[in-house]
């Protein structure tokens, strides 16, 4: 009796095993930038969209939802209005970070202003789902001007409720002239913004590249069921093709500079982003998130001499970086013929290590600035 209640219980403890570990995959955030031309603030989001895609790389999709100008037009503009109206969209520059709410500042909202997105994307940057999306197959006619492209999906769980699929056309590098074209900057001269890098940019820029600029939703706003039944089963694979004719898309100005976003989404209840995929779409150099490890801020030298520092710096990325090692001359002030240096200048720094610089000073007699 006892070995016979001996292999039970392995038995019972093997099948727990099993289902406790039901494996899942890695989330890719996928944010929609509500933005437009007219809207000074929102360079804060379009800077904070090239940072985040430069540090996280293909984890991060950055999709440029416009309003009110040159880009928001047809299919996209009715895009902007449904998605805006339904996750009440207040103000731009506004961010749904996979369309879910989060609360910062003692609110909870699915609209987010970029001032808050490294916190939120840092948070869940690692976060999991149940779907894996990938794009199976793809094909983009230039000269047919037709695009034929495969989603599949596969989860890890059952999941009880409707699902579809959705695919976004993306373009780089849009420009004009004029109205609907111009980037509105309200950070340029405002010296609370004199680290941006649109502070020395002028009030109106003109010919801007807007990048990620949103061309077509394929799904509509709450994208196309598929193959997806009412309730969709672990393991098994669920797949949909869609096929466009891109002439009736006019406001495509370079078929270079296309790329493709693809997603699994809740119809029903919060809607939100299960997981995404990006193709063809051209990453920057991946960003250094570099801090400094040494706590001294301050030496003492005597005039006509010369000192010298050790700094560390460590790399916080999730990737190996080049560095270039600088005086930010805007925010440094020295006397008259002082002069400093940086030894290396450039590094190629490893994900996790630390680098020491050497920082050297040579006085003179001088003491005005």
């Amino acid at each position: 009796m006892f070995k016979n209640f001996s292999k039970l219980s392995a038995l019972l403890l093997l099948v727990v095993l099993l289902t406790t570990n039901a494996f899942s995959y890695p989330k890719r955030i996928l944010m929609e930038d509500h933005t437009g031309a007219w809207c000074g603030w929102c360079v804060l989001g379009n800077q904070a969209m090239e940072d985040m895609l430069a540090e996280y790389q293909d984890k991060f999709i950055p999709i440029a939802v416009h309003n009110g100008d040159a880009m928001a037009t047809g299919d996209a503009a009715t895009f902007e209005s449904e998605t805006g109206g339904y996750f009440e969209l207040q103000g731009y520059p506004s961010g749904f970070q996979n369309r879910t709410a989060y609360t910062v500042d003692g609110e909870t909202a699915v609209p987010i202003h970029p001032g808050y997105w490294p916190q939120t994307v840092a948070a869940h940057i690692n976060d999991e789902s149940i779907v894996n999306v990938i794009i199976k197959d793809w094909k983009l006619d230039k000269d047919a001007k037709t695009l034929t492209i495969t989603v599949e999906a596969e989860l890890s769980k059952d999941y009880n409720d409707q699902l579809a699929f959705n695919v976004f056309i993306l373009e780089d590098s849009v420009s004009g002239t004029g109205t609907g074209w111009n980037q509105a900057n309200y950070l340029s001269g405002d010296a609370r913004y004199i680290t941006h890098p649109y502070y020395l940019l002028p009030s109106s820029i003109q010919k801007y590249k807007h990048m990620n600029v949103l061309i077509d939703a394929l799904g509509g706003s709450w994208g196309a069921n598929g193959n997806f039944p009412s309730t969709a089963k672990a393991g098994q694979k669920y797949s949909i093709t869609f096929t466009k004719d891109l002439s009736t898309l006019s406001k495509i100005q370079n078929y270079d500079n296309l790329w493709f976003a693809a997603m699994v989404q809740e119809v029903n209840g919060k809607r939100t982003i299960m997981n995404s995929v990006a193709a063809n779409k051209k990453l920057p150099p991946p960003l250094a998130k570099i801090s400094t490890v040494s706590t001294t801020t301050y030496e003492s030298a005597l005039r006509s001499k010369s000192f010298s520092r050790e700094v560390s710096f460590k790399n916080e990325s999730i990737y190996d970086v080049d560095v270039e090692f600088s005086i930010d001359n805007l925010v440094s002030s020295f006397p008259s013929g002082w002069v400093c240096d940086i030894t290396p200048k450039i590094a190629n720094v490893k994900k996790g290590e630390t680098i020491k610089v050497n920082i050297s000073s040579e006085l003179n007699d001088q003491v005005t600035f």
